[in-house]
């Protein structure tokens, strides 16, 4: 017994130094439950035994114990369970393509640069197989759920994968987990991430590091669950999966929305400076009304069609139709989709005179089919993903709701009132917005999916304990939070009217308690609005600012000549192949500095796992084997990058 406790010590003292110096978030929870303990503020749940020639963890004050004294056999069933089958415990983390043999020829022969199957079809009907019923080498594996991490060891002996995320909700059950598996050993053969005892926002950011890390093996994770762990685990990982950049907005969306600004900018359109604030005091003063699509848009109506002229109101475009029908006019519009079918928005308009005298806050990226219904001269431009203007305002938010919640933040409004930003469902009847709008769904919170769209999960409600939200809502919800914390002042009152989410920094009110006779009527001239906007607006670019546009074709055209001198012949693995595109494309310096970059990342993050899940890794590359899939990759490569020169010269 002497010499096990000298081994689960040394494990124990061996994992707190590899975890304070490779993982020290992990450490300080560690820490932190051990002062905890010693100072009384915790009482430990958990005690580690011996029996039948094996550790075990028991609930102290009860019988239970986690692998009912039998962890040797538990470990040698969980290990005979996980195998290299691609239908048993698998995560798929790429998008299923099936196209009719007419589709096909249709899509392969469009000239249309921003169609994305067009490059992904390409490719996908060349390669030697599309999908495995089992795999030959597992390099990803994730493990939900580590108890004393007894099957870790195990499973690793079995499966040899070259990275490994490991999930564990119960501090007190992963700090036991030290003292009889080794992290040490196992980091020193595999790569080690982990998720322990980690907040919904923490989990989202751990996954993503783990799914970024060689994501070309992406294509099927395998993983293992052990019961004590929630499976709520499994689908929150599904989501993190689904919310990757590249599946959620298109390599050739990011195209549109990076070259649409320069059509703009090459015709002097105005855009937003940084300074952008009211700098009028009257404006400043005036309450402000923000609008979005949520739920309590529609449920509130009576009270804001009796109270809306007490507020210059503010409302984001897919909430036009909607107001239009009870007569309310907003002052400011805010639209940010970049994409074609966002003019539903307003084809669904019943004439265009509605927001005629309205200011037009609208996206760089919106579309010209957009922007030429109106008046140019009361459109005024924000930057989104680029960074042409030095001095023009940018938004890195998702949606138009946090973009909307950012600006007004900006413009120093003294007092701030969101309605329709609910950020979740409706309690009643599940539906995600308010009206007509195009997406509008109505979701059962007590159905079970692991839908990314559909899937719900549990948040802090404004006005109750909690409510339900999508994912695509909670990635709202995340970045309004960070918003409320770099940008909001204790000169400013925002107030949360909606029946949602709980938005940090933000003042729980509801509109029946909310008095608005002390609210001088908001008489907003419109052309005194519109000068006290120009005057933080910025139009034709600098020389500074056209110099860095000529970098960035420089960098596309050096690029470009990379790629086609690019050699084959001495490559081994289909690994090679992949790094020798990332290497010479996609280096963290690139991405750092140039949009092209960014856009190509996006593709071979999408392409890739095909790629390498294609071809059997453990054989050497033939270079007539990667030739014709080379060919057609190289050629769609370049037609992007042949878009991106010529949209950036023609500026």
């Amino acid at each position: 017994m002497a010499d096990l406790n000298e081994i689960i010590t040394k494990n124990f003292q061996e994992n707190i130094s590899y975890l304070e110096k490779n993982h020290k978030l992990v450490f300080d929870k560690i820490v932190a439950l051990e002062n905890a303990i010693e100072n009384g503020y915790y009482q430990e749940k958990y005690e580690l035994i011996y029996e039948n020639d094996g550790f075990d963890v028991g609930e102290i004050g009860s019988e239970y114990s986690l692998y009912q004294k039998e962890s040797l056999a538990h470990t040698l069933i969980s290990t005979n369970s996980v195998n290299f089958k691609t239908d048993n415990y698998t995560i798929e983390a790429f998008v299923k393509h099936t196209y009719s043999k007419t589709i096909k020829e249709q899509l392969l022969t469009n000239t249309d640069t921003f169609e994305s199957k067009k490059y992904i079809v390409s490719l996908l009907d060349k390669l030697p197989f599309q999908e495995q019923k089992e795999l030959k080498k597992i390099h990803k594996f994730i493990f939900f759920g580590v108890g004393l991490g007894l099957h870790i060891t195990q499973i690793d002996q079995k499966i040899a994968s070259s990275s490994y995320f490991i999930v564990e909700d119960d501090l007190e059950l992963f700090r036991l987990s030290l003292f009889c598996t080794n992290y040490l050993e196992l980091s020193c053969k595999a790569n080690l991430f982990f998720s322990i005892f980690e907040s919904q926002d923490e989990f989202m950011s751990s996954s993503a590091s783990f799914l970024e890390s060689e994501y070309y093996y992406n294509h099927y994770l395998k993983f293992f669950h052990l019961q004590h762990q929630k499976e709520d685990s499994i689908e929150r990982f599904q989501q993190a999966v689904s919310s990757q950049p590249h599946l959620r907005f298109l390599f050739t969306d990011l195209l549109c929305q990076v070259t649409q600004p320069l059509k703009y900018l090459s015709k002097n359109f105005l855009f937003l400076q940084n300074s952008l604030s009211f700098s009028n005091e009257k404006m400043k003063k005036a309450p402000v009304l923000l609008l979005a699509s949520g739920p309590s848009l529609q449920t509130e109506i009576q009270w804001l069609k009796e109270n809306h002229q007490n507020f210059l109101t503010v409302a984001v475009s897919s909430s036009l139709a909607f107001l239009q029908t009870h007569k309310i006019t907003p002052n400011i519009v805010i639209h940010m989709d970049p994409f074609e079918q966002s003019i539903i928005s307003f084809e669904k308009l019943k004439g265009l005179d509605f927001i005629q005298e309205s200011l037009l806050f609208f996206s760089a990226s919106t579309p010209k089919s957009i922007t030429q219904l109106f008046n140019p001269e009361n459109i005024f431009f924000f930057e989104t993903a680029t960074n042409y203007k030095q001095d023009s305002f940018k938004t890195l938010a998702p949606c138009v709701g946090s973009t909307a919640y950012q600006l007004l933040l900006l413009l120093q409004s003294q007092e701030l009132y969101l309605l329709g930003l609910d950020l979740a469902i409706n309690t009643k009847d599940g539906a995600t917005h308010a009206g007509d709008h195009q997406d509008k769904e109505k979701l059962n919170k007590d159905g079970q999916t692991h839908d990314y769209k559909k899937g719900l999960l549990r948040v802090e409600g404004n006005f109750t304990k909690e409510v339900y939200t999508t994912p695509d809502l909670y990635t709202s919800l995340f970045v309004i939070n960070q918003i409320g914390e770099c940008l909001s002042k204790n000169t400013q009152g925002v107030y949360n009217l909606s029946n949602g989410a709980k938005i940090l920094h933000t003042h729980t009110l509801e509109v029946k308690n909310l008095t608005t006779t002390p609210f001088q009527k908001v008489a907003i001239n419109f052309e005194e609005a519109k000068k006290q906007i120009q005057k933080h607006t910025t139009s034709h670019c600098t020389q500074d600012e056209m110099a860095h546009i000529q970098e960035q074709v420089q960098h596309a055209k050096s690029l470009k000549k990379r790629l086609l001198e690019l050699e084959l012949y001495n490559l081994q693995t289909i690994q090679e192949y992949i790094n020798l595109f990332i290497c010479n494309t996609t280096s963290d310096k690139d991405l750092a500095s140039y949009k092209l970059s960014t856009i190509l990342d996006s593709y071979y993050h999408y392409i890739f796992s095909y790629i390498m899940n294609s071809f059997d890794e453990n054989k050497t590359l033939k270079f007539q084997s990667i030739l014709p899939i080379h060919k057609l990759l190289l050629a769609n490569i370049v037609t992007i990058i042949d878009y991106y020169i010529n949209s950036l010269q023609k500026v």
